[in-house]
């Protein structure tokens, strides 16, 4: 099944409006997937681990839960 993205399609990702989505890491080995996200102002890498954590960084701090 092949879904349209909206916006720009780039080689690893999309540009939406004032962000772009991009695919960064894909670790088989680690069984990691990390999407970066990036506009003029932030930027974010969302970590997914093999066995379903989630991790974000902004600036390269980690956000914690409240």
């Amino acid at each position: 099944m092949s879904v349209k993205i909206p916006g720009e399609q780039t080689a690893y990702g999309f540009k939406w409006g004032p962000v772009e989505v991009t695919r960064t890491i894909g670790d088989d080995r680690r069984g990691m997937v990390v999407v970066s996200l990036k506009s003029k102002k932030h930027s974010m890498d969302v970590y997914v681990m093999k066995g379903g954590k989630v991790r974000i960084f902004e600036s390269g701090k980690e956000w914690k839960k409240s």
